[in-house]
């Protein structure tokens, strides 16, 4: 061909100016793209650096635990937006150790007021004489 093109050349290729519009808008979405990128990470990362996440929350120690064998309940005390209590038992021959963690809800200002819950927990042996303690307190 030596640099000359026929009519079924141009048929089959594309214009320089469309492909310079092309690889223009090949650029423009590729930098949206990457914009919207780090626009997605960036909002992802303030979320986990902001969430409150779980945090342990105080036994009501004034209220005596209801016991049924090996079964304890327990009252705790968190703020009326904290969800999914959970206990974590630590159990001594002197003592039962518990520790109810929650789902904080409420992250920035929040109110003072506060609500009880009640958890059960399942020990090892029956609670017999040893005295429980409040988890959140070490």
């Amino acid at each position: 061909m030596g640099g000359r093109c026929d009519a079924a050349c141009h048929a089959t290729h594309v214009p320089f100016t469309e492909l310079a519009a092309s690889s223009r808008t090949r650029r423009w979405l590729l930098a949206g793209t990457a914009l919207c990128a780090v626009a997605v990470m960036s909002a992802a990362l303030v979320v986990a650096l902001t969430w409150p996440g779980r945090d342990e929350v105080p036994l009501e120690l004034g209220l005596p635990p209801e016991v049924d064998g090996n079964q304890v309940t327990v009252t705790y005390v968190s703020h009326p937006t904290d969800t999914d209590p959970q206990a974590e038992v630590e159990e001594t021959d002197e003592s039962v150790t518990i520790t109810v963690t929650v789902d904080v809800g409420c992250s920035g200002s929040c109110t003072a007021e506060g609500k009880t819950g009640q958890v059960t927990v399942t020990l090892d042996e029956p609670l017999g004489s040893r005295q429980v303690k409040d988890g959140s307190d070490d």
